[in-house]
This record gives C-alpha cells, structure tokens and sequence, in this order.
C-alpha cells in the first residue's frame, strides 16, 4: 500500500512539475490573452481587470478572470469567467455572473444605408425613448448608452469627434468594430444587430501577449489587428465563450476584412453624467441610441478608497 501511495505522489509531483514547465510565461501570457480578448470582444463595455492562473497537473490550467464595466467613474464588477485548458485547448469555460445573470440592454444599428431608410420610423421611436428617459432620470445620476454611426469611420475619426463634443464630460468605453459581417447577422425584418455577433473592443485594449503598451495610451489599430488575429487563431475558445458555432463567427473571415479594410468603427459605448449624454441627442450622424445601466452620481475623483473582502 505504501508504495502505490508513494508512486501516485510521485506521479502527481512529476504531473506538476511537467504543467510547470509547459505553461511557462509566455505561453501563459498567451493563453491568458486569448481569454480576454474572447471576453472583451464580445461584451459592449466589459473589459478584464484581474486574472489569476493555477497551472494543475497533467498539462492543465485554470485561469480566473475578473469582468468589470465601467458606469461613470466607476468600476462595477459583473462576474467572473473561468477557463479551463488542456495542452493549448479551452476544455470548457464557466460563467458565474453578479446576481446570477448579466442583462445584455445595448444595441446596436449598422450603417446599412437601405435598412436605415426602411426601419427609419422605429430606429428614431427607439431613439427617442433613450433621450426621454435621459431627461427624465434625475441629475445625480450617470447613465451608459451605445449609439449608432450612419456610417463606418476609422477609430481616428471617432476619437476626433468625441473629443470634439468635449471628452471631460463622458468617456467613450468600447467601440462596435465593422467586421464585414454585421449586415448578415439580421434578417430584413430585424432592424437590430444580433447581440451574439456583435464584436469590438474597449478603449484601453491591452493584451499582455500581444502588447506591452503602457494603458494610458488608448487603443490603436495595430492593438486592434492584433485582437482579432487571437481570435481567428483560437475559433474554439471563442465559440466556449459565446455559444456560436463555426457559421456564425467566420472569424478568419472577419479577421481578413479588418485587416484589407482597416479598423471601421460603427458605433460606440460612452459613459458619464446622465444629462451631459443628452449633448449626442442632435448629433445628425447618430441613428440610434439605446440606454444601457444607470447609477447614482459618481462623476468625481476620490482621494482614498480600499475594498475588504471575504475572509
């Protein structure tokens, strides 16, 4: 009995040193990247703020990522995202989010020009409801909208405009990304994107492989370019982390559109005092506008903060 005691110990030692030695930093690095961007990709104003990684034996690893979105100012925390890896393949991802669900109220239009014209009416009703209720929420409130281009700009033009409005007043947090496939995610009776074929990027895209990039610096199109590569590389870990299958993420496709056309930019999820968002409401270049989490007025700076957690 001691030696066959002996002998599983000293085979769990050796699995664990030999996953040690597989998922090394880079590699880890890499992994850890491919999680995010799955994530980041496809959750309008989500990004990844902490990730821990538990290599386990027999060339397997866990890593824990903590998904936040930004309301104001503020940080709020909407669940977490396990991986689960064998060799280099998501074996499987767990979604345990706040509340035990996570609302998904931000929609977008894209700009095709033939399906602006045919649901215009519904597109400006819609519309209309995200500004009345702007206006009707109280001012000690900061509110997250997504709105909708009548076009497709570079991300240079986007930066430009809403710096243009005045950037000190909100913050623009995600950009919905033109991948070439957004006008065959609807039907010509559903005028809005389907929210599982949605794919962009937050403003501070930084991806640890990929990037090494200080995060004060926003996104640009080689950060872009760099995401969308992770994603046609690893299909798998993404359709773990959507739900979709080959046919409706055509990732290499996408992937091949952004790089030929450059990075477009249809619409964007901007944050900030619920009555300085009303500033958009006669933006002509605006087509839609859907109102996504509100909270109480946080639009200032603190001088000291900590968090206790569970003990």
């Amino acid at each position: 009995m001691t030696t066959v005691i002996s002998s599983v110990v000293l085979l769990w030692i050796i699995g664990s040193f030999l996953s040690i030695v597989y998922y090394h930093q880079s590699k880890t690095e890499y992994i850890n990247s491919v999680n995010q961007a799955a994530i980041e990709s496809a959750f309008p104003n989500v990004h990844i703020r902490e990730t821990t990684s538990d290599t386990q034996s027999f060339f397997r690893m866990q890593s824990q990522m903590e998904a936040y979105k930004q309301i104001g100012r503020e940080e709020q925390a909407i669940g977490t995202f396990t991986f689960h890896q064998l060799f280099d393949k998501t074996s499987g991802v767990e979604k345990e989010f706040s509340g035990g669900k996570y609302d998904l109220n931000l929609s977008f239009v894209y700009p095709d020009q033939k399906k602006l014209k045919l649901h215009a009416k519904e597109y400006k009703e819609w519309t209309n409801e995200t500004w009345n209720a702007l206006e009707n929420l109280p001012k000690g409130t900061v509110s997250e909208v997504a709105i909708s281009f009548d076009d497709t700009y570079s991300l240079k033009e986007v930066q430009q405009k809403m710096n243009a409005i005045d950037s000190r007043d909100f913050s623009t947090s995600w950009y919905a990304l033109n991948t070439g496939n957004e006008q065959k995610t609807s039907t010509k009776d559903e005028p809005l994107i389907d929210l599982t074929s949605t794919f962009g990027f937050p403003e501070f895209l930084d991806l640890p492989y990929e990037h090494k990039e200080n995060q004060t610096h926003s996104t640009s199109k080689s950060n872009v370019l760099g995401m969308m590569k992770l994603l046609a590389d690893n299909e798998e870990t993404v359709q773990k982390v959507r739900q979709l299958d080959h046919s409706d993420l055509l990732l290499k496709q996408r992937y091949s559109y952004v790089k030929k056309h450059g990075v477009g930019v249809y619409g964007v999820v901007i944050t900030g005092p619920t009555k300085k968002l009303l500033k958009l409401k006669n933006d002509p270049s605006i087509t839609y506008a859907s109102l996504g989490d509100v909270e109480l007025w946080n639009w200032f700076n603190r001088p000291s903060s900590g968090t206790l957690m569970n003990q």
